[in-house]
């Protein structure tokens, strides 16, 4: 798997499909309409694809909202001890083993009112 990368551009409030990194300088470029644009480290959230698909085919990145189809349990994705995992307001449990279960439903940058309800 070729890992792919967003990010949280923090004054835009935006998420962007990265398409460079560049360590050596701290920064990231994206696309935004016809222009590539530049964004610092310091001013993102930078956040990787975790390589399964949702209930809809949708690709889950670390820090997507998810919501089981059939019980409407919301999780959080996230990257703890080198792996995905959906957590919950209690626990957490392996991407792998559920991804299939839920749907994105948005994303703790843009969508914190939802995580209210975990």
């Amino acid at each position: 798997m070729i890992p792919k990368f967003q990010a949280f551009i923090k004054e835009k409030g935006l998420i962007v499909p990265v398409q460079e990194i560049n360590f050596k300088y701290e920064e990231i470029v994206w696309e935004s309409g016809e222009y590539k644009e530049v964004a610092k480290f310091e001013d993102i959230e930078l956040l990787q694809s975790t390589g399964v698909n949702d209930a809809h085919d949708r690709e889950y990145f670390n820090k997507d909202i998810a919501r089981d189809i059939d019980s409407e349990e919301l999780g959080v994705i996230e990257y703890e001890n080198g792996m995905f995992i959906m957590r919950f307001k209690d626990s957490g449990v392996d991407l792998i083993d559920v991804h299939h279960d839920f749907e994105i439903i948005g994303n703790q940058f843009l969508h914190s009112d939802i995580l209210e309800k975990l």
